[in-house]
């Protein structure tokens, strides 16, 4: 009797962690992954770069790509670049291509893919925190923080594998002063918007470029002047002590 009151009470455990398998399964099938969502930047044009305010100035135009969902049709991410400083001007357009980059209807049949292509372009200033440590043969680093407004389970921000990321070395404007680079580096990561009654995890894609301070303008203009003028003061000490008047005369030159 023992016995089977045993097996009874297995059967009925087993039949619960089966229910509850089950259950997870239907609730993990009915969540959608998060969609991935693209990212090419092109520096079109960099301006003055204010290491003692830490800001630059930047062109930059995001091209975001991601797959149509008809059931969400109006879906977006919502990009903005957090570093921003003041109000950035923005121009977005956008439009519906295949694999091929060809413009296709959101409607068309004969496409088994369909991708939302976003152009955005953003003018302004951003901040960025510079090190003077190795003044002036330092280099620079000049990082966008491009976030998505809804969280990380909905939207994750990527590299575009296909088209990388690119500078327009020919449009600086600060080239007298700084060296541009051409390399980039790209880097996914989240963070955290604490603006909020619960904080919210959000996708962020970090774009950095690098520059280098020319030091031949301050080597010519600001330590050679220095030498020269310490030189001409030390030449006082090749008049004799019982010629003030010349020594006074070298002093004031």
């Amino acid at each position: 009797m023992t016995h089977s009151s045993t097996n009874h009470q297995r059967v009925l455990i087993q039949r619960s962690t089966n229910d509850v398998h089950s259950l997870l399964l239907r609730s993990s099938s009915n969540i959608k992954p998060a969609r991935e969502v693209s990212l090419r930047v092109k520096f079109i044009r960099l301006g003055e770069v204010i290491t003692l305010h830490e800001k630059f100035y930047a062109e930059v135009v995001i091209e975001a790509r991601w797959l149509y969902d008809p059931t969400a049709a109006s879906w977006n991410p919502n990009l903005y670049i957090k570093n921003a400083l003041g109000d950035v001007k923005q121009e977005i357009i956008s439009e519906f291509v295949d694999h091929l980059d060809e413009p296709v209807k959101p409607d068309s049949t004969t496409c088994d893919t369909i991708y939302v292509w976003e152009i955005r372009k953003v003018v302004g200033t951003f901040w960025e925190k510079l090190e003077l440590n190795s003044f002036p043969a330092d280099v620079q680093q000049l990082s966008l923080q491009i976030v998505a407004s809804c969280p990380t389970d909905e939207c994750i921000l990527v590299e575009n594998r296909f088209q990388p990321s690119i500078v327009n070395r020919e449009a600086f404007l600060a080239q007298q002063e700084w060296f541009l680079y051409e390399h980039i580096e790209t880097r996914s990561t989240i963070t955290t918007e604490d603006f909020s009654f619960r904080p919210i995890r959000q996708s962020t894609y970090l774009v950095t470029c690098y520059v280098a301070r020319r030091p031949g303008y301050f080597y010519w203009n600001v330590y050679l002047l220095i030498f020269l003028i310490t030189f001409i003061a030390l030449t006082v000490y090749g008049v004799a002590p019982d010629l003030p008047q010349s020594r006074l005369q070298i002093t004031c030159s």
